[in-house]
């Protein structure tokens, strides 16, 4: 590793390069949503952020998640609907 003008330059781990891959995928959603026209307002944008950090938080907390085949891509929302019916059982 080495310094510039106080900044660290680092080859990042598989786990970093995931992490960055879910933002990733995150804004590209968010401009998707934008362009179609499914977002029209501020409003809207930020409700859809906190609706999604929100649900980032509640899977955070569980040992078992729901993604692809591949691992690319969690499902939010099956994780916590999955954990939600197995508290009813």
């Amino acid at each position: 590793m080495s310094t510039h003008q106080g900044r660290k330059v680092y080859t990042p781990d598989e786990t970093e390069k995931h992490e960055m891959a879910g933002r990733m995928y995150e804004t590209v959603d968010l401009q998707l949503a934008i362009e179609n026209g499914h977002l029209n307002s501020v409003e809207e944008i930020l409700d859809r952020l906190k609706l999604n950090a929100d649900r980032l938080s509640k899977v955070l907390k569980l040992d078992t998640w729901v993604s692809s085949e591949d691992r690319l891509c969690l499902d939010l929302v099956e994780t916590i609907q999955r954990t939600e019916k197995q508290s009813t059982h």
